[in-house]
C-alpha cells in the first residue's frame, strides 16, 4: 500500500523563499529600467553615450524582461502549489495544485493591468482637461502638454516622460506623442494624439477639443463603473460558488487525511476528484464572462 508523502515544511520554505527572492529581483530591475529612462530624458548617460542609445538599451531589456518574466512567475507558483499539494493529499492532489497555482500570477497580472487601465483613464481625462486649461492661459500645445505633465502623477507621469525622452533624443513631437499612445493602449488615448497630431498639422483652437476628449472620457468610466455595480451580485456569486467546494476539500485535506487518502490513492476517487475541480473551474469561467463589463 502507497505511503503519502509526509509534510514538507523545509520544501516549502525554501519554495516560498526561491519566489521572494525573485520578486525583489525583478523589482530591482524595474527600478534600473526607469532610472535609465528618467536619465536619458534629462540627458544624463553614465556612460557617455547617447540618450537614443540609452533608451535604445533601457527598451531592450524591458522587452527581454518582459518576455521571461511570466515564465518565471509562474513556475515559482506552481513549485509552490506542487509542495502543498502533495503536504495536503500527496501526488495527485499536487499536481492539480501546481497546475492552478501557475494560474494564478497570470490572474494577478490581468487584475493589476486592468486597475492600471482604469486608472490611466481617470489620469487621462484629468491631462485632456489641463492641457486644455493650460492652452487657455496662451501656452503652445507643447508647452501647455508639458505643464501638464508636471501636475500628473504614476503611471501616467512615467509614460509621459518616456515621450519627453524621446524628445529630447530627437524624435519629433508627432512620433513622441504616437508612442505615448500606443503605451496607454486605450481607445481614449488615441482619440486624445489624434486631437493633438490634427492641431500640430492646421492649427486651431484645440482647447474646446480636448475639453470634449476629458468630458467624453470622464462618461465612459462613469458608464462602466455603473455596469460593474450592477453586476457585482453575480460576480461575487460566481467567486462564492467556485471558492466553496474547494475550501471544503481543503478542510477535509487537513482535518481528515485517514479518510481523504483511500480515495486520492485510488484511480477512480483521484479522477472524481479531478473532474470535480475541472468543472468547478469551467463554471467559474463562464460565469465571469457572462458577466464581464465591455464599456
Amino acid at each position: 500500500m502507497a505511503v503519502p508523502l509526509p509534510p514538507s515544511l523545509p520544501t516549502l520554505l525554501v519554495a516560498v523563499t526561491c519566489a521572494a527572492v525573485a520578486d525583489a529581483l525583478a523589482r530591482a530591475a524595474r527600478r534600473a529600467r526607469g532610472r535609465e529612462v528618467r536619465h536619458a530624458a534629462e540627458g544624463r548617460v553614465p556612460d557617455g553615450g547617447s540618450p537614443a542609445e540609452a533608451l535604445r538599451r533601457a527598451a531592450a531589456a524591458t522587452v527581454r524582461w518582459g518576455a521571461a518574466r511570466p515564465r518565471a512567475t509562474a513556475a515559482g507558483a506552481a513549485l509552490i502549489g506542487a509542495v502543498l499539494g502533495v503536504a495536503l493529499g500527496g501526488p495527485p492532489v499536487s499536481l492539480a495544485a501546481a497546475v492552478a497555482a501557475a494560474r494564478v500570477p497570470k490572474a494577478v497580472r490581468r487584475r493589476r493591468a486592468r486597475r492600471r487601465s482604469e486608472l490611466l483613464e481617470r489620469q487621462l481625462a484629468d491631462l485632456a482637461a489641463a492641457t486644455a486649461s493650460a492652452v487657455r492661459s496662451g501656452l503652445s500645445v507643447v508647452q501647455a502638454l508639458d505643464f501638464a505633465s508636471s501636475e500628473t502623477a504614476e503611471p501616467l507621469s512615467g509614460l509621459l516622460t518616456s515621450a519627453a525622452a524621446r524628445r529630447a533624443a530627437g524624435a519629433s513631437f508627432d512620433l513622441a506623442l504616437e508612442g505615448f499612445g500606443q503605451a496607454v493602449g486605450s481607445e481614449d488615448a488615441r482619440l486624445f494624439v489624434l486631437v493633438l497630431a490634427i492641431n500640430r498639422r492646421s492649427g486651431g483652437n484645440v482647447a474646446p477639443a480636448l475639453e470634449s476628449v476629458a468630458a467624453t472620457i470622464r462618461a465612459r468610466v462613469a458608464a462602466r463603473r455603473e455596469l460593474r455595480a450592477l453586476t457585482a451580485q453575480g460576480r461575487i456569486s460566481g467567486v462564492v460558488l467556485g471558492a466553496l467546494p474547494v475550501g471544503f476539500f481543503l478542510v477535509l485535506a487537513l482535518t481528515s487525511r485517514g479518510e481523504l487518502a483511500p480515495v486520492l490513492r485510488s484511480g477512480a476517487g483521484a479522477a472524481m476528484v479531478a473532474t470535480g475541480l475541472a468543472l468547478e473551474g469551467i463554471a467559474y469561467v463562464w460565469i465571469r464572462h457572462l458577466l464581464r463589463v465591455v464599456a
